[in-house]
């Protein structure tokens, strides 16, 4: 079941809170500790209100009507606690009872004893998400900050809106769920810190049919305890994860722990558009010995972690699915780890991810036991760069029935060698790119693969060779060695550093073979093959880049994001990039969720993407958490003003000059929208063109 993004719902919550009191029979309802009083009279007005939220709760009668909400109101810059006002914990939540703080500037604090639990939410008593609000509240200590979890039947399905969860011994948020009910809360723009040792979010399911999927989006996490932890032990018909949107994560020991445990039955994760910075490991999914996990994670950064995306697991006979897509990972211990043992069918995908100068490898698949497992290892267009260790490391036992197909990958500057592999049953290497490592360009280990098939790459500059042993290689390129081989180059391929594209003068484009099955399109998105220079035979090119004589502008890097769904990102809709032509570089996406446009843009180019240090990489240490700085600028052009639907199109000319051709520029968007950060402003993704 697939929920929507809160962001999504809260027009609903927006136009119900909006409705005619007479539709819906509600009413409000008035707590200040500092001048109410509780007795029978009060709390219809802010002149007389109560002074106990535990009170008031205690007299309003929850109303029965569909979709019909009571709002408590509490005053908010005060702190409510048995030594301020007398509060009583913890607090007990009524069913279409919503409880609102003033603002987010000044919220209601809760301060329960050390003992006691915030807010709890009755296991016999159904809340819903748009009826059951909690907003502009903080929670200071306590023990947990907010229980739920309901009988069998009883879905707890409350929402949390600018809330603040500081310093809770145990959990900031505890599901507990026991099966046959459903829990599915929504945090939206919730901050979790201070958890000295404790999760922000703590989920466990056990027993059938139990259905935990918390939905949250534009979340914080800090502090030495895990952001979100998941525990899955449940059975039969269950359904346990979660979806994590345009969150950040610092200094956790994990920012998204999943752990997928005994009986099992499905657990199902999606992390997309969130960003790690400093945690022990960004995301790290641990299995049991479950069923069937799916987990999704997407266009997430992770920045200075242990490891950026850890799996590991012993694994029972079933299906598994993990992909990841579009993420980066740049000075970690290590950028992406799998390590998989055991028995039954485990498919890793990974597409379009970016390791980055990371302290050993970029990417690692471990399978190291003669076991039964049947592992498919699927990498397309992942690039691996500057990392001390090897770019990519696989592998897959000594007589497993795995595979590997590693396609448009690009593997270069890596301390070791680019790639390693060894073991397995099918290995498959095909139009590739594997230079300037300090090792070797392809190292195999001594345990062959049953099969293997090695083509269309590019192996090139790299200092101890670019083999370390001979196995069959065919139409494939090298630069310092010469390799027997059906169509196979000894040449200088001319990369174009520090992109490793083909130079409009390469010898190695259209060098491929015309009947070959060939992966396309290439690891930038162009059509393979291409006719690359006139009068050739058409063959497609070799190693990652196939040449367009058209040029192409393709996204590199992940979005920043800004508050309430501010999501500008950079386009282009052109699709002709030569000399003497025009074409449009786009800003799109510069609206928030409430209509409320970015005031302008600043467009910065550059020549390379990805500058160093981190410091300079990184600006949330200017105020504007998720933005990075993915071109190395050399000048800006603008500011722009944001027109209707919050878009910008600039028009790009370039000259009639030949010098322009295979040349590469970058381009990024600054965008300036006030309050929807520290520094009121927001970075898009790149655009990297070349010029054809």
């Amino acid at each position: 079941m697939f929920h929507p993004p809160a962001r999504a719902i809260l027009a609903a919550l927006a136009l119900l809170c909006s409705a005619p009191p007479c539709l819906f029979a509600q009413s409000s309802f008035y707590v200040d500790g500092q001048s109410g009083l509780d007795v029978p009279g009060n709390g219809s007005s802010t002149a007389a209100p109560w002074k106990t939220i535990s009170y008031a709760l205690s007299r309003i009668t929850p109303p029965t009507q569909v979709q019909s909400v009571h709002t408590l109101h509490l005053a908010g810059g005060q702190v409510y606690s048995p030594a301020t006002n007398g509060e009583s914990f913890p607090l007990t939540m009524l069913y279409n009872v919503a409880l609102l703080g003033s603002s987010t500037s000044s919220r209601a604090i809760l301060s329960p004893r050390s003992s006691e639990s915030a807010i709890v939410f009755d296991r016999g008593t159904i809340y819903n998400r748009n009826q059951v609000t909690l907003r502009n509240l903080e929670i200071r200590g306590a023990q947990v900050g907010a229980l739920m979890g309901g009988n069998p039947g009883i879905r707890h399905r409350p929402r949390f809106w600018n809330c603040v969860f500081d310093g809770q011994a145990q959990a900031g948020v505890r599901i507990d769920e026991r099966g046959n009910q459903i829990t599915d809360p929504r945090f939206f723009q919730c901050i979790f810190r201070g958890n000295t040792g404790a999760p922000g979010i703590d989920a466990f399911a056990q027993g059938d049919n139990a259905v935990v999927r918390p939905d949250i989006e534009e979340c914080e996490f800090t502090g030495s305890g895990r952001g979100i932890q998941i525990r899955d032990t449940s059975g039969a018909g269950s359904d346990v994860g979660g979806i994590v949107a345009y969150s950040t994560f610092q200094g956790n020991t994990a920012g998204v722990f999943l752990l997928s445990g005994n009986n099992a039955f499905l657990s199902r994760l999606e992390v997309r558009s969130s960003h790690f910075r400093s945690c022990g490991d960004g995301i790290s999914i641990q299995v049991g010995r479950p069923y069937d996990p799916l987990v999704t994670v997407e266009s997430c950064v992770f920045l200075q972690c242990g490891y950026g995306y850890r799996l590991n697991g012993n694994f029972t006979p079933g299906q598994y699915s993990f992909t990841l897509r579009s993420n980066v990972a740049r000075h970690c211990f290590q950028g992406f780890r799998h390590e998989v043992r055991g028995t039954g069918d485990v498919r890793i995908f990974s597409e379009n991810n970016l390791a980055l100068e990371n302290q050993t490898e970029g990417f690692v698949v471990d399978h190291p036991l003669d076991d039964a497992v049947n592992l498919v290892v699927d990498s397309v267009s992942d690039r691996a760069l500057c990392n001390t260790g090897y770019g990519f490391f696989c592998w897959l036992g000594p007589t497993s029935t795995s595979s590997l197909r590693l396609v448009n990958g690009v593997f270069a500057g890596n301390g070791y060698s680019g790639l390693l592999f060894g073991g397995g049953n099918d290995v498959a290497i095909q139009t590739s790119t594997m230079a300037d490592n300090a090792r070797y360009g392809v190292h195999l280990e001594s345990r062959f693969p049953s099969r293997l098939q090695v083509d269309h790459c590019i192996v090139a500059n790299n200092t101890w060779g670019e083999l370390n042993q001979s196995f069959p290689i065919a139409y494939s390129c090298f630069q310092n060695q010469t390799h027997a081989g059906t169509g196979n180059l000894r040449t200088d391929p001319q990369l174009f550093r520090p992109h490793y594209k083909l130079q409009p003068t390469s010898p190695c484009i259209d060098a491929g073979n015309r009947a070959a099955r060939i992966p396309s399109p290439d690891y930038e998105g162009d059509p393979r093959p291409l006719l690359g220079r006139l009068g050739s035979q058409g063959g497609p090119d070799l190693g990652a880049d196939e040449w367009n004589p058209n040029g192409n502008a393709v996204p590199v890097g992940v979005a920043g994001f800004g508050a309430d769904g501010f999501h500008p990102t950079i386009a282009t809709p052109s699709t002709r990039f030569t000399t003497n032509s025009t074409f449009h570089i786009d800003l799109r996406g510069a609206i928030d969720f409430w209509q409320n446009l970015a005031q302008i843009g600043i467009l910065t180019v550059g020549l390379n993407v990805a500058p160093s240090p981190a410091a300079v990489f990184d600006l949330g240490l200017l105020g504007a958490p998720s933005s990075y700085l993915w071109i190395d600028p050399l000048s800006t052009i603008g500011p722009y003003p944001v027109g209707p639907g919050g878009s910008i199109s600039l028009p790009v000319s370039i000259p009639a000059n030949g010098i322009f051709i295979g040349q590469v520029y970058t381009a990024q968007w600054w965008v300036l929208k006030l309050g929807t950060n520290p520094a009121s402003i927001v970075t898009t993704d790149a655009l990297r063109i070349t010029i054809g």
